[in-house]
């Protein structure tokens, strides 16, 4: 592959494995080759890379424990009542 030039398409489907990082070196170096030259391409994987990171650093929702101990009690109870 070291002669190879990516096309367009080939570029977007090594996308995610070039953003995180898991394409082999060969391939890592022609992704980059072909978006030094395709301001297309450059800008996909500025968007994904955008993308990942903001869904990394996004908070994670903690659930209602005391909630859904209620549900689950309200529940039991129903059934409990309705046998």
């Amino acid at each position: 592959m070291t002669d190879q030039t990516l096309s367009c398409s080939e570029t977007v489907r090594a996308m995610w494995d070039y953003v995180d990082h898991a394409l082999p070196g060969e391939m890592r170096s022609a992704v980059e080759a072909h978006l030094k030259g395709c301001d297309n391409c450059a800008g996909h994987v500025a968007f994904a890379k955008r993308l990942v990171e903001q869904i990394a650093t996004a908070p994670v929702p903690q659930p209602d424990v005391e909630a859904l101990e209620q549900r689950v009690r309200g529940a039991l109870a129903h059934e409990a009542m309705s046998s």
